[in-house]
């Protein structure tokens, strides 16, 4: 088997186990088990942000200042949904170092305190 599959079997799994273990509401398990494989927040946790943050465009006017461009800010907020904009956020998130996707964690945090403490197990 070519070590390239064999690695993608592995992610496969391994986002099945998480998504398994936060649909049954073990966030603490889930989040301890993609600390261990070097995932951020922000990565473990994307469905429910996209689903869940309801102050997007508070978020968004945050991360404006020095993370987004004016060009990408305005692009996501021209999608329709606070879903949507998320995802276009998230579509941006593969290119960001640790320093960016905290900052983005931070916002989050700021903006939609309860859900950040619901995912975190507080």
């Amino acid at each position: 088997m070519d070590l390239r599959v064999s690695l993608l079997r592995k992610d496969f799994a391994l986002d099945v186990k998480l998504k398994t273990l936060q649909k049954h509401h073990l966030l603490d398990v889930a989040e301890d088990l993609a600390a261990d494989i070097g995932q951020h927040f922000i990565e473990r946790f994307r469905s429910i942000l996209i689903q869940r943050t309801r102050e997007v465009n508070s978020v968004l006017d945050d991360l404006r200042t020095d993370i987004l461009s004016q060009e990408q800010y305005d692009a996501i907020r021209s999608k329709g949904t606070k879903q949507e904009q998320m995802r276009e956020l998230y579509d941006l998130l593969p290119g960001w170092d640790q320093e960016r996707k905290d900052r983005v964690y931070k916002t989050l945090k700021k903006h939609n305190k309860s859900l950040i403490r619901e995912l975190r197990g507080k």
